[in-house]
């Protein structure tokens, strides 16, 4: 069975590089903020703007928390 991560509990290694820019999205590169990871398909994609704009909403600053999404394509 599958589940999430509580809030605090460390995240396990992983390392996505975003395809626009190349900046890199990993534990080591977000310590120190908190971390959204949205996985959807391309057809949710409209969802991605829905969270985005709620956090940006809490957490105007990307120093604050990072959003990636990432897609399956």
């Amino acid at each position: 069975m599958e589940r999430g991560l509580r809030v605090g509990e460390r995240a396990p290694y992983f390392r996505a590089l975003a395809a626009g820019s190349g900046r890199e999205v990993s534990p080591r590169t977000c310590a120190g903020r908190r971390l959204v990871l949205i996985f959807h398909a391309q057809s949710t994609a409209w969802t991605v703007e829905r969270v985005n704009r709620a956090v940006r909403e809490r957490y105007p600053s990307s120093e604050e928390v990072v959003v990636a999404s990432v897609v399956d394509l």
